[in-house]
């Protein structure tokens, strides 16, 4: 098994099944009056707010626990962004070949993936680039880095139907699809994600003329990586609200982790390599070799499961009428079912059955960690910090690990003295930041706090009715 980390949670919503532990020290924390706190204490409030990590329960000898214990060994790089790494492939390798027969609708295994993260030092760039060359080596096939039109793209799917696309910076490519000649590009993303027909008609093809893509079959993936500051400066909140933002998986790992030195590749990273790749290869192989598509069953249980944290979340929608995680839901209850069937295909064993065990985990990791993630990417667009001064220090909290001494985020806050004061006034009696002093230099720090929305999100383990819902974490 892939160990896990200690008890986290994530900010501003907290995991959904995780024990309480985290959340009741921070609680016990907050109540304190008139209190110092020692810089490390000061810091540690921070990791309630950033500490989040993704993990997963599967055996050894799973292609993910596999490939994650080979990307550990080459580089220090979040543990998160290998699972989502490995996640992809998986996605790649089933070539829409498989897909869960619902009667609302088809739901194939293709996932749209972006890693945040900051430059250089989360090493998001390493990991993307040892997938790229573990895709590349089992099939032949280039990935490259392709700032492509509506038109070019449109035209690459209609030749191939599946198209996996990776980059380790996505930035300028979101910023092409922002131009007015990509009007469009954004609702043809998310045609193809759902793998549905598409047709467009041409202001020009390879030939000068007029002309019509169609696809029939899409089945499309995306592994991209870009810095949170960047994806906020080229991604309006029209086109995220337009289905394109909800259909990404975001993985955005902060917490601190152990350092590893430069070293050379030895004998084992290379048979670890080659062990990778020939398990890829004949995974590849199976769904190449597949003639006709085959339909993902779904075990009796694992769907009623499934249909009982579905009203677990849309009671608390209807109660908080919370229109974010509204939306994110909506993508997100279809990401389970996905990412179910890439863990029943990665076992040593493929399955195109979807047990009740794996439906846990899918549902588990979706609303713990991928659900939170991408209503906290949505606020990110949401903050504006051009015009509204409290969000504009609200998100420099964030960003700071939900901690920040007074000094600093004065400056970076680009305020003048009364207005920060004011505002940090507003803040505090507000009661959605608290301030404490540091012991010794008594410097004011400003701490995040939670609010109602989010307490009541991680309260919903307490509403489970399966005796194996709630996931306390040892």
């Amino acid at each position: 098994l892939i160990r896990h980390p200690p008890n986290s949670t994530l900010f501003p919503y907290t995991t959904l099944f995780r024990s309480f532990v985290s959340l009741e020290t921070y609680n016990e924390i907050k109540t304190r009056k008139d209190e110092t706190l020692s810089l490390s204490e000061i810091l540690s409030r921070g990791t309630l707010v950033n500490g989040a990590r993704l993990t997963i329960n599967l055996p050894g000898n799973h292609f993910i626990s596999k490939y994650v214990k080979w990307m550990s060994g080459l580089t220090d790089a979040y543990q998160d962004y290998s699972i989502m790494a490995a996640f992809w492939l998986l996605s790649a390798a089933c070539q829409g070949k498989v897909y869960v027969d619902l009667k609302q609708g088809d739901i194939y295994p293709n996932l749209y993936i972006l890693l945040f993260g900051l430059s250089t030092v989360s090493r998001k760039t390493t990991v993307i680039k040892k997938t790229k060359k573990v895709f590349e080596a089992c099939t032949q096939e280039k990935l490259y880095n392709d700032d492509y039109s509506l038109e070019g793209y449109t035209e690459l799917v209609e030749e191939t139907e599946v198209c996996n696309t990776v980059r380790d910076e996505v930035v300028s490519l979101f910023q092409k699809y922002e131009k007015k000649y990509n009007d469009g590009i954004h609702e043809a993303e998310c045609t193809l994600y759902d793998c549905e027909p598409y047709r467009k008609t041409l202001s020009s093809g390879r030939q000068g003329k007029k002309r019509e893509v169609i696809i029939n079959c899409p089945y499309v993936t995306h592994l991209y990586a870009t810095t949170p500051d960047n994806f906020s400066h080229c991604l309006s909140l029209e086109n995220f609200y337009s289905g394109f933002g909800f259909r990404f998986l975001y993985c955005h790992p902060r917490y601190e982790r152990e350092r590893m030195p430069l070293a050379t590749a030895t004998e084992e990273d290379r048979e670890a390599f080659a062990s990778v790749v020939t398990d890829y290869i004949q995974l590849y192989d199976m769904f190449r070799n597949m003639n006709d598509k085959k339909i993902v069953s779904v075990d009796p249980d694992a769907m009623s499961y499934l249909e009982h944290i579905r009203d677990k979340v849309e009671k608390l929608i209807t109660e908080t009428n919370d229109n974010n995680i509204s939306s994110a839901w909506g993508r997100n209850s279809d990401h389970i079912l996905k990412l179910a069937t890439l863990i029943e295909v990665g076992k040593e064993v493929p399955s195109l059955n979807i047990s009740l065990e794996t439906m846990k985990e899918a549902c588990r990791i979706t609303t713990e960690y991928f659900l939170p993630t991408c209503i906290e990417t949505l606020n990110r667009l949401q903050e504006d910090v051009k015009n509204n001064k409290i969000e504009k220090v609200r998100g420099l909290l964030v960003r700071n690990n939900g901690t920040c001494d007074h000094g600093k985020l004065l400056r970076n806050s680009n305020l003048v003295s009364r207005e920060f004061n004011e505002v940090i006034q507003t803040m505090i009696e507000s009661k959605e930041i608290e301030a404490v002093k540091e012991n010794g230099s008594k410097r004011t720090w400003y701490i995040l706090n939670s609010d109602s929305t989010r307490e009541k999100l991680s309260s919903l383990s307490s509403y489970s009715s399966y005796s194996s819902c709630v996931r306390t974490e040892k």
